[in-house]
């Protein structure tokens, strides 16, 4: 039971040590608990700026570099159709079909360059005439989007079709066409040269480092040459899309936007290609940005979790000294004003007792003092009597025996009375030499 008023106690106490605790001890131990995470967050967000700013540099440089590798290749597809038109310059058809050495400069070709799948010639209506595939002679090609924007007239230079299934082999390629005129200046078919996008991509592969990554080659008017990775490619972006919007705006740039293909936040840089109407970007996720501070930050904020831990354990240590020490100051103040309160009825019970040997003394004293006068009286009143005898019966001798015996009671009454007067008013006794002789 004394245990337990004891806890109440401590309890009551460490209730009002709390109530009582400083406001600037408070601030004290929740600003070091606070300091760690405040600078761990100011360092988290400069942090975060420099990966979005770094992932942003990366993109940049990528870019420029995926740029002057198209437009090697695609000033290369274009000298190789412009070569080829000077070769056969106006020659009529039938001289095309009739020379061997064309078709041996197309196979040269296609055979040197890599990127080329294939090299032709297209008449007025659709009919391949000369290709680096001899089978290929004969067949039609109207129905494809590169001879019918030439025959139409829509299209001034070198045009690129969207990308379609090769005949050959069915490998997706996008096709590069000039148109070819005749001596009037009229319409007489195209050249064409046939690029596998698998070129580009595997070029790409290299500067594509893992998953987040995206790399597209577009047209100017929204169509999609080809991407990597390749997972469900749209044909066209939209129109009002971010990517067309921004390259309507300058044909170099960086930005930051939601993809209306996967709906995929990524930091988006692109450039145009040479002076082509193709445009290519580099793309990263924003996510490979906050996986990036993760893997930096995460060391960091663990630290953190053990010096807050460690400054909570310092803090409960140093809450809990003060707590013993306001509990040990309120039990000393206690004690204090125990033995204070002590002390004072001490020292009222012995003025009391000095009081009461006061006036025991003062008793003693006044009972002493009124036996000796009672003495002193008793002898003054026989005097008196054996005066009053002597008179009587006339013995005058007598009488002044009497009168001498009582003036000696009241000496010594009057000596008593001075000795009395002296112990009242503090007063020392005047010590002299005085003769015993009589």
């Amino acid at each position: 039971m004394h245990q337990n008023e004891a806890d109440t106690q401590e309890d009551s106490q460490t209730i009002r040590f709390f109530q009582h605790i400083s406001p600037s001890l408070l601030a004290l131990l929740g600003l070091a608990l606070l300091m760690p995470w405040l600078l761990t967050g100011w360092f988290g967000w400069y942090h975060y700026g420099s990966v979005t700013r770094e992932a942003e540099h990366t993109a940049q440089r990528s870019v420029v570099a995926l740029q002057e590798h198209a437009g090697s290749v695609l000033e290369t597809h274009a000298l190789v159709l412009h070569q080829i038109e000077a070769l056969t310059g106006q020659q009529s058809w039938g001289e095309i079909s009739s020379d061997p050495r064309l078709e041996g400069t197309l196979t040269q070709l296609v055979t040197r360059f890599p990127q080329l799948s294939a090299v032709g010639l297209v008449d007025a209506v659709g009919q391949v005439r000369l290709c680096n595939h001899g089978q290929h002679r004969g067949v039609s090609v109207a129905d494809r989007q590169y001879f019918g924007a030439h025959s139409n007239g829509n299209v001034q230079g070198v045009f690129f079709s969207e990308p379609e299934s090769s005949r050959i082999h069915g490998e997706p390629q996008f096709t590069m066409s000039i148109a070819r005129h005749n001596a009037q200046g009229q319409f007489d078919g195209i050249i064409f040269a046939s690029v596998p996008v698998r070129y580009f991509t595997d070029f790409w592969r290299q500067f594509v480092p893992s998953e987040g990554y995206l790399v597209p080659m577009v047209r100017g008017d929204g169509v999609l040459l080809t991407r990597y990775p390749a997972a469900n490619n749209p044909r066209n972006l939209d129109i009002n899309g971010p990517f067309l919007s921004h390259i309507r705006e300058a044909s170099h740039g960086i930005y930051t936007a939601v993809s209306q293909v996967d709906h995929i936040e990524r930091i988006n840089a692109y450039s145009q290609v040479k002076d082509y109407p193709i445009y290519i970007s580099y793309s990263v996720e924003r996510n490979v940005v906050w996986q990036r501070w993760w893997g930096d930050m995460a060391p960091g904020i663990l630290i953190t979790i053990v010096v807050t831990m460690a400054l909570i354990g310092l803090a409960g240590l140093v809450v809990r000294r003060a707590q013993l020490q306001h509990i040990a100051l309120t039990r000393w103040r206690n004690t204090a004003s125990t033995l204070e309160l002590e002390i004072k009825r001490r020292e009222h019970a012995e003025a009391v007792l000095r009081q009461g040997q006061k006036m025991e003394a003062l008793g003693q004293l006044a009972g002493g003092i009124a036996h000796d006068f009672n003495n002193l009286l008793a002898g003054v009143v026989g005097n008196l009597e054996m005066m009053r005898i002597h008179l009587e019966h006339g013995r005058l001798e007598a009488v002044s025996r009497s009168i001498k015996a009582a003036e000696s009671v009241a000496d010594t009454a009057t000596a008593i009375t001075k000795r009395l007067l002296m112990f009242s008013r503090r007063e020392v006794p005047t010590v002299r030499a005085c003769s015993v002789s009589f």
